[in-house]
């Protein structure tokens, strides 16, 4: 994951993905509560890591999944 802060504030999160082009996650990472919308300076800055999930969650998603009639998810990387 690749997040990019512009003038402190979040303007893009993207994936990897194969190496070369990723997805555009934004949406997505801003309801991680742990990742701030904007940074206490007003630096601008790309921040990368890894997004992980337990096995619990995991399974715990897929079930609800289920339960809605979503569709599986087939790894933890595709759903984290």
């Amino acid at each position: 994951m690749e997040l990019i802060y512009t003038n402190g504030v979040l303007v893009q999160a993207i994936t990897r993905g194969d190496g070369t082009v990723g997805d555009d996650v934004t949406t997505n990472v801003r309801t991680i509560r742990s990742i701030p919308l904007t940074l206490s300076q007003p630096v601008s800055i790309r921040v990368r890591g890894e997004v992980m999930m337990t096995k619990s969650d995991f399974d715990r998603i897929n079930r609800e999944r289920i339960e809605s009639g979503e569709p599986m998810f087939a790894n933890p990387r595709n759903a984290a």
